[in-house]
């Protein structure tokens, strides 16, 4: 899996257009979407810009979205 990020919330809207139902895909309000790799061909093809964060990065932001919990007292 990839997380790539777009410029735009219109470019964001049309990859998801592209994409809902032909890759599994999960996307967030910050404007960043994981998807298979092999989906980026789809995206340059159509032309809907894209920065390529990297494959490791999902792990980057699984830990700052989902903090082990808290202990409580």
């Amino acid at each position: 899996m990839t997380l790539i990020r777009f410029p735009s919330e219109e470019a964001k809207d049309r990859a998801l257009e592209l994409l809902i139902g032909e890759y599994p895909v999960k996307s967030w309000q910050t404007g960043e979407l994981l998807l298979p790799e092999d989906a980026l061909p789809l995206l340059a093809r159509s032309r809907v810009p894209f920065v390529f964060e990297g494959k490791d990065a999902y792990e980057r932001i699984s830990t700052l979205r989902d903090p082990s919990p808290a202990s409580v007292q």
